[in-house]
């Protein structure tokens, strides 16, 4: 796969029907998860969508690019561990890209991890070796994750988003 695009449609192949995204801002991905998966029947958008107040406009507009698909959407304003916690384990597709910080990208993992059903995949986004990323927690902490539990990390190219 080639980028995020690919990657929901990936999730379409594989058959994936219910998903989360943790970190929403303005529904971008979530609207790109509906697109490529004509299957996707429920997705849990979880965000805390604050305090800032370009955070609380960016749920507006969430939920306005996401009007066509309410039926379909669980909004989950949060922190991404309280929600994790309500979830029952073994059910979803997980697409993580909420706070960058080290602690956080290895507690949202660690939280949302058992959530993901049989064959699903753990996602997440900026992992890109060399780019700047903001916070840049997220590879030492995918990283430590991957190798602790034996797993296989798969990356696509950076896609500038």
């Amino acid at each position: 796969m080639q980028n995020r695009v690919e990657l929901a449609q990936h999730f379409s192949d594989l058959g994936f029907t219910r998903g989360a995204e943790i970190g929403v801002f303005e529904g971008y991905y979530s609207k790109v998860l509906f697109d490529q998966n004509p299957r996707l029947r429920m997705l849990w958008c979880v965000d805390s969508w604050g305090p800032e107040s370009r955070r609380v406009a960016a749920y507006d507009v969430a939920r306005e690019t996401l009007y066509p698909y309410a039926s379909r959407i669980v909004w989950n304003l949060g922190t991404s561990l309280s929600v994790a916690q309500g979830m029952a384990d073994g059910v979803l597709f997980v697409f993580i890209d909420a706070n960058h910080s080290y602690e956080s990208v290895k507690e949202d993992i660690t939280a949302w991890a058992p959530k993901v059903r049989s064959g699903g995949l753990v996602t997440g986004h900026d992992y890109y070796p060399g780019k700047r990323v903001k916070q840049c927690g997220v590879i030492p902490a995918v990283d430590e994750y991957v190798a602790a539990h034996g797993y296989t990390l798969h990356t696509t190219a950076y896609d500038g988003n």
